[in-house]
């Protein structure tokens, strides 16, 4: 039960990110397109390869309870103990 639940989220998770991230790209291209530049290259060569991979991480990270909050508490390394 576990599995389709996190299938589940993972996938809301990933379309609301998607979604969010092209009608960002597509702002950004419009406001670019104004000035007369275009942006096709970097789109195939850069935001694509990185984009995608990136979009199917951080659901991952967001559907597994408590997985942001382990590794931020893990990655601190410092006391709050007062040393006299």
């Amino acid at each position: 039960m576990d599995f389709v639940r996190f299938t589940g989220e993972l996938a809301i998770y990933y379309t609301l990110l998607a979604l969010g991230g092209a009608v960002l790209v597509g702002l950004t291209f419009a406001a670019v397109k104004v000035v007369g530049a275009d942006l096709e290259q970097v789109l195939t060569d850069w935001i694509l390869p990185f984009a995608v991979p990136g979009a199917l991480a951080v659901p991952g990270a967001l559907a597994v309870p408590g997985a942001l909050v382990v590794a931020a508490t893990a990655s601190c390394s410092f006391s709050w103990t007062r040393s006299s």
